[in-house]
């Protein structure tokens, strides 16, 4: 099947009261992955009775992981799409513009949620979420270097290996940020990325000196 990573993901104008279970659940989903959540835990945190949880969303918990999920890469894929839009048509200023976008959001953990979190819900719904995750957020990298490619701008790779690497690279940084106490700020760790991506860890050649 093909996916447009251009065309707009489309999600539910939804009213004030369900915006704040979304948020809700999605701040659950989080700490904890999709397994161990239970609404239960998700009525306490928006102080309502689990019955009136099941009004928002009859279907239950997987229901729900649907839509906060589809709601967050529709954030993404919007988000991402303009910060690449207001870069001139460079690799590095590109890859840099998203690396920022995803930066200055909540982490996603795109490589947990494919792994751990997707395979537990249905067919359907997994099969769902993939187009989506692939519309959004693997699209998009993906694009950005076969557009380089064209332009002769780097050499001929893998695209598809290219954009997995720059999630994980997403993931990466979001595990610093989190984790390491006086984690560089957010540009220079993108000037580092990139550069070793582009260039390389191996020192570079001095050129010959001439006489």
């Amino acid at each position: 099947m093909m996916i447009n990573i251009f065309e707009p993901i489309k999600t539910e104008k939804n009213s004030g009261a369900k915006e704040r279970v979304l948020d809700a659940a999605e701040m659950q989903f989080q700490l904890h992955g999709y397994k161990a959540v239970t609404m239960q835990e998700i009525a306490e945190a928006l102080g309502m009775r689990q019955a009136s949880l099941y009004y928002h969303v009859p279907q239950g918990k997987e229901q729900l992981f649907v839509q906060v999920i589809e709601r967050r890469l529709a954030r993404h894929q919007q988000g991402l799409r303009e910060a690449i839009d207001a870069t001139p048509a460079k690799l590095r200023e590109q890859l840099a513009a998203a690396l920022t976008w995803f930066s200055s959001q909540p982490p996603v953990n795109f490589l947990v949620m494919m792994q751990s979190d997707m395979p537990l819900l249905s067919e359907e719904n997994n099969a769902y979420l993939t187009r989506l995750a692939y519309q959004a957020t693997f699209g998009p990298l993906r694009q950005l270097f076969v557009d380089a490619q064209q332009r002769k701008e780097i050499r001929k790779s893998d695209v598809e290996t290219l954009a997995g690497l720059m999630l994980s690279i997403v993931d990466g940084m979001s595990y610093i940020r989190t984790h390491q106490p006086g984690a560089p700020p957010t540009a220079q760790m993108v000037d580092t990325i990139l550069s070793i991506l582009l260039e390389g860890l191996y020192p570079r050649k001095e050129a010959s000196a001439e006489f």
